[in-house]
């Protein structure tokens, strides 16, 4: 055996690894391959969730939007300047609200009465793509939503009344009893509507929202009409 010196022996392994083969080679790029592969699936795949993400929150917002702007203007539905005269007192006539504050068209189409003869309203003009339109007196109806983003495919109204009260009067009913005293109606209305975006047919919203009406209805059991005396004489 012989005896070699460090320097000797540092030579001998420098000159026995001369690289990879070339199937090394070849294993190490298919590996790195598949690294890389898997790193932009997964950069894809999170990217994709992030826009979709926000592609859901900006239709949420947009239909929040409009559902705010349709509340704002049914809770003014029935607005009566001389909503005091329906205030009794002794000897006074009353009156109720001649207007009729809410009127659905159709279950995609309603009607506001806010102040004498001013009527606003809204409907769904199916497109494509859907849009919800607001009109206002005999001006031109307006786009309430962008149909560039979004689709509206559904929208619908129902009206719904509330449980009603009865008023009180200062005197019974000739018969003696209360069936001629005048109630308060209280009704909401129901709205849902259904967003597609336009980007992505994939990305669908419903929102809904119950209006609680400012405006109770009081129905007259004295045989007297909307306009007279609520109570007995």
């Amino acid at each position: 055996m012989l005896n070699r010196t460090p320097t000797q022996r540092r030579r001998h392994t420098g000159h026995a690894q001369r690289g990879l083969s070339l199937v090394e080679l070849m294993v190490g790029v298919a590996i790195g391959l598949f690294i890389v592969a898997g790193a932009t699936t997964v950069v894809a795949t999170q990217l994709a969730d992030t826009r979709r993400l926000t592609l859901e929150t900006q239709m949420q917002q947009d239909l929040r939007a409009t559902a705010d702007i349709m509340v704002r203007q049914l809770r003014r539905a029935g607005y009566w300047s001389a909503a005091s005269s329906t205030v009794w007192s002794p000897g006074a006539a009353w009156s109720l609200n001649p207007g009729n504050a809410i009127t659905l068209v159709s279950p995609t189409e309603v009607t506001i009465a806010l102040s004498g003869s001013t009527v606003t309203g809204y409907y769904l003009n199916p497109g494509p793509p859907g849009v919800l339109m607001q009109k206002f007196g005999p001006n031109p109806s307006q786009a309430l939503t962008d149909g560039t983003t979004m689709s509206i495919t559904g929208f619908n109204l129902q009206l719904a009344p509330l449980p009603a009260a009865q008023m009180s009067c200062p005197a019974l009913c000739p018969d003696g009893t209360q069936t001629c005293w005048p109630t308060v109606q209280p009704q909401e209305l129901l709205i849902t509507i259904t967003g597609q975006a336009v980007s992505d047919p994939s990305v669908v919203r419903t929102l809904q929202s119950a209006v609680r009406l400012r405006n109770d209805q009081i129905v007259n059991h004295n045989g007297t009409g909307l306009a007279g005396p609520l109570c007995p004489g």
